[in-house]
């Protein structure tokens, strides 16, 4: 991406980024990135006692299972929601949470990228 900037609009930087993340980098670049994430425990602000305790039981089980940290937005979602989701998604197989991840990955790059 430095080397193709400076881009001319937020369009255009989207579209770049976007062509990049689904259909030129490696599996391995997105692994990388999965990896800079907080884990799912830490990302959660003020959390019940027993909601984080089960947040924190299960983000090493989903990282034991498929290899990375469980990735998703917290902004304006409630615990309880998120905590659902990593549960529902640890019955996903990889392939499918791979195909989750990195879309979701993707919308956080977006996101960056707009506050750019």
């Amino acid at each position: 991406m430095v080397q193709a900037s400076p881009f001319s609009s937020l369009e255009y930087v989207t579209s770049f980024a976007r062509d990049l993340w689904f259909n030129k980098l490696p599996i391995n670049s997105w692994l990388d990135a999965f990896f800079v994430h907080m884990h799912i425990g830490e990302a959660v602000n003020k959390v019940l006692g027993s909601i984080l305790k089960e947040l924190s039981r299960f983000g090493p089980k989903y990282c034991k299972k498929f290899g990375f940290w469980f990735i998703t937005s917290t902004n304006n979602r409630l615990s309880h929601q998120i905590l659902e989701e990593v549960k529902t998604c640890y019955e996903n197989s990889l392939v499918i949470e791979l195909d989750i991840t990195f879309r979701e990955e993707f919308l956080l790059i977006e996101r960056g990228l707009a506050r750019l």
